[in-house]
């Protein structure tokens, strides 16, 4: 008798294991073949069983079944490098064309609106300068041939910071794109409101960079964000008349042709101790309102603002 019970659980104990094990190879089975459903449906232009919508920028697809989970490689559905999304605090902040992932030579400039939290501002006027800022700085990014394809922009709330490839140097950012924004500062000056006053501060430096999913960083990134805060450069600028106060770095300065239109300044900010070279702008190109700037701008500009003001 106890021979006969050991013999039924022993038989049992084979039924069981066989019928676990069959269960394990159909889900496999089942998995191979979406697998090979799924790259028949690729071949054949993604119709059919086991087909996807093109995949965003994730490294890689999971396919979940009962029995495993297996991690797809990356098909050519996927871009090799696909935009880079910065994200702080649950926010998007940035959008980073592929080339930007890394690091790299580049152009580094901050620009900021001065005074953009004072409490005579309502949110209504903020936003509607955040907006102003930004047109202004991307019409004069196209007045040097740099669109939104080849620059990497982070917002930082009361302004942003940009990097561009170091095709379009500082020195072409002081001599073309700095007059357009003063350009526009003049004419949003001339119609704005209360609580509508547009002040810039703008730091413009050269070095190497990298961006990653949390955002821009490096050296002369942090360089370029002291100077933007350098004391009496933001003391300047509430000066009557003042529309943009512009710091470069030393190796900016020294990148352009011999002028006299920028002043040395020492800039202690945090740890940091730098040497930074400043311009002021107001509502008179001629001067009365800051530094003029027509001294480091090619002649072929100086010769468009000369065409300017006789059209005008």
């Amino acid at each position: 008798m106890p021979g006969t019970i050991v013999l039924v659980m022993a038989i049992i104990l084979v039924a069981v294991t066989m019928v676990l094990m069959t269960a394990q190879q159909l889900a496999m089975l089942r998995l191979l073949l979406r697998q090979d459903d799924r790259g028949r449906d690729d071949r054949s232009g993604g119709e059919g069983r086991g087909s996807h919508e093109k995949a965003g920028p994730a490294m890689f697809v999971v396919e979940e079944t009962s029995a495993t989970v297996a991690s797809v490689p990356v098909d050519d559905r996927v871009p090799a490098r696909p935009p880079l999304a910065v994200v702080r605090d649950g926010e998007r902040v940035a959008d980073a064309p592929a080339l930007w992932r890394g690091a790299r030579e580049c152009t580094i400039m901050f620009v900021d609106i001065a005074g953009f939290g004072a409490a005579r501002r309502s949110e209504r006027d903020r936003r509607t300068l955040r907006d102003v800022t930004y047109t202004l700085v991307e019409d004069a990014l196209d007045e040097v041939g740099a669109g939104p394809s080849v620059w990497y922009r982070e917002d930082r709330g009361d302004g942003a910071l940009l990097l561009l490839p170091d095709g379009v140097p500082a020195e072409r950012l002081v001599a073309r794109a700095v007059p357009a924004m003063l350009d526009g500062l003049r004419q949003h000056d001339r119609s704005a409101g209360p609580g509508l006053d547009l002040r810039l501060r703008v730091s413009l430096d050269a070095g190497r960079a990298a961006v990653d999913e949390r955002g821009a960083f490096g050296d002369t990134v942090i360089a370029a964000s002291r100077l933007l805060d350098a004391p009496l450069l933001k003391d300047r600028l509430t000066e009557p008349g003042r529309l943009l106060a512009l710091i470069l770095s030393a190796r900016v300065h020294a990148a352009l042709p011999e002028t006299d239109a920028f002043e040395r300044i020492d800039v202690h900010v945090k740890e940091h101790r730098l040497v930074g070279w400043t311009a002021l702008y107001g509502a008179d190109l001629d001067g009365a309102g800051g530094l003029d700037h027509r001294a480091v701008l090619p002649h072929r500009a100086r010769r468009l603002i000369r065409a300017g003001r006789a059209a005008g």
